[in-house]
């Protein structure tokens, strides 16, 4: 086929009929006359059942031609002859006319039937890849792009080893991306930092006394990675790390110095960069790469690869654009330069870790005036 899998016949379509309900269990009272009502009704079930089939049978048909327009007549047909009725097998013919429908919607670019149906067959069975597939299909060409994603992915995680799934999955995950990428190259956010919340870190250098450095947090572009951060801050969340450490900056220091690039911190176990964790679990996904580092002072999550962000952080001590889309950035320093300007100054050992301690002596959210 030229769009979407095989058609695949059902069975029950290739095979004896679906019985109707309640039909071969044993009567009471053993050759008790057959009610003629009843006896009307099942002969009614078994013609339009007859006539679904038949109609299943044409479509298909039809479709092996070519004949596409033909084919969905005869399955629309097929689906409004269907007799209604609480029947496991009935609901797999239903299921099954229903992808034959969406997959010669397909073929005909009639993509919003395409949806209509498949989704009716995911409320029979919402475990059905093909349903997915080809449904994530249409949404993709109607420019869903969130709904084609979710379906994809999902019939992906059904259906691993089928590898039309799997690559259609591919492809759109690498379109999806390359949209992404130019949404965001297209966004710019405009900040209000007067309205932001804000935290601090107080740095102590040696033996000096500790000096403070601000920062507004981005909770209209990144809300997940600042909350986390806020809370860090203050050490609100409860419990201990697998280290058995608090959820807290206060004690930990800032362990890496790169002057043109930035300072780092945050990894309140091992002081390394190898330790920390989030508030929400060990690790968290990336959020919007909404802000490019273009400037000094930016809050950006230290990293491992994608979606590994915990407890990590760095500091911005100049533009850093090859940094940008592989580091969330989640707010700006907005008091507290001149120590920014010393940290850069540091002497540093070959591993960029500076010669002299530098202690978050203490750390906390400061509430707006009132």
């Amino acid at each position: 086929l030229k769009v979407g899998m095989p058609m695949g016949n059902s069975s029950q379509a290739e095979g004896s009929a679906p019985a109707a309900d309640g039909a071969g269990e044993p009567q009471e009272g053993g050759d008790a006359a057959v009610d003629p009502q009843e006896a009307a009704q099942k002969d009614a079930f078994e013609n339009k059942l007859e006539l679904a089939m038949q109609e299943k049978e044409r479509g298909s048909a039809l479709y092996k031609e070519q004949k596409y327009a033909e084919a969905r007549e005869a399955w629309e047909k097929a689906l409004s002859e269907m007799p209604e009725g609480k029947n496991t097998n009935l609901s797999r013919l239903t299921v099954s006319i229903q992808l034959n429908l969406a997959q010669v919607c397909l073929t005909l670019k009639d993509y919003e039937e395409v949806v209509k149906q498949a989704t009716a067959a995911l409320e029979l069975d919402e475990e059905n890849a093909k349903a997915l597939f080809r449904r994530g299909v249409a949404r993709d060409s109607l420019g869903q792009a969130l709904g084609a994603a979710s379906d994809l992915k999902k019939a992906a995680r059904i259906e691993p080893r089928h590898a039309e799934i799997r690559k259609k999955y591919e492809e759109f995950k690498k379109k999806a991306l390359e949209l992404e990428e130019k949404e965001d190259e297209d966004y710019t956010p405009n900040h209000n930092v007067d309205a932001l919340p804000r935290t601090f870190i107080d740095v102590a250098i040696g033996s000096a006394p500790p000096r403070r450095m601000v920062f507004a947090l981005y909770t209209d572009s990144a809300p997940k990675t600042a909350e986390n951060f806020r809370q860090l801050c203050t050490g609100e969340h409860e419990g201990a790390t697998a280290r058995g450490n608090p959820f807290h900056y206060k004690g930990s220091v800032l362990h890496r110095m790169i002057p043109g690039l930035m300072v780092q911190g945050g990894d309140f176990d091992n002081a390394n960069g190898t330790g920390g964790e989030s508030i929400y679990d060990r690790r968290f996904a990336d959020e919007r790469f909404a802000d490019k580092h273009t400037r000094r002072g930016l809050l950006a999550m230290a990293n491992d690869g994608p979606n590994t962000n915990g407890s990590n952080f760095f500091v911005t001590f100049a533009a850093a654009e090859h940094l940008d889309r592989h580091h969330v950035i989640f707010g700006e320093l907005v008091e507290g330069w001149d120590l920014l300007d010393e940290l850069e100054k540091l002497p540093t050992d070959e591993e960029c870790r500076p010669l002299t301690d530098c202690v978050i002596a203490d750390c906390g959210e400061l509430k707006a005036a009132a």
